[in-house]
């Protein structure tokens, strides 16, 4: 079995990697960057974790998407579960000026909001669109 978990390199992300290859899921761990899925994949084969494949994945760059399906299908065959755990909450931001252009209407930028947007709404489609054939293919092995 085959997991994709998007944004995966901490919080839910990283500890749903962690149960689904408990339980014996080849899992692809995606961050933002390399760095941070290496790091988090690290972290759980310290733990105990094994088949962690960490892979660098911005879910609002269709080619890299296109590109991480290629690997997928040659990795693997299929995808057996798909993940979408990457968002942004403007609430998060360190800078707060900068939360506010996505939070706060009397603040509001349309470019802030639109990333808000794009990462937490847009991007799930995204990402099943490039990697739906691979769980056709999980589905026609049953």
């Amino acid at each position: 079995m085959v997991a994709l978990v998007t944004g995966a390199y901490k919080g839910l992300g990283l500890a749903l990697c962690y149960q689904l290859a408990m339980n014996g899921y080849k899992v692809v761990l995606t961050a933002r960057t390399q760095e941070n899925a290496d790091e988090a994949t690290q972290l759980l084969v310290l733990k105990g974790a094994n088949e962690i494949f960490p892979k660098e994945l911005d879910v609002t760059n269709e080619s890299q998407l296109t590109e991480m399906a290629k690997w997928a299908k040659q990795t693997f065959g299929k995808l057996d579960l798909i993940i979408n755990n990457a968002g942004i909450n403007p609430k998060d931001y360190p800078d707060k000026s900068k939360m506010a252009k996505a939070f706060y209407l009397n603040e509001l930028d349309p470019q802030e909001l639109f990333q808000v947007i794009h990462i937490n709404s847009i991007a799930p489609l995204l990402v099943t669109k490039h990697f739906r054939s691979l769980l056709n293919l999980a589905i026609n092995q049953l």
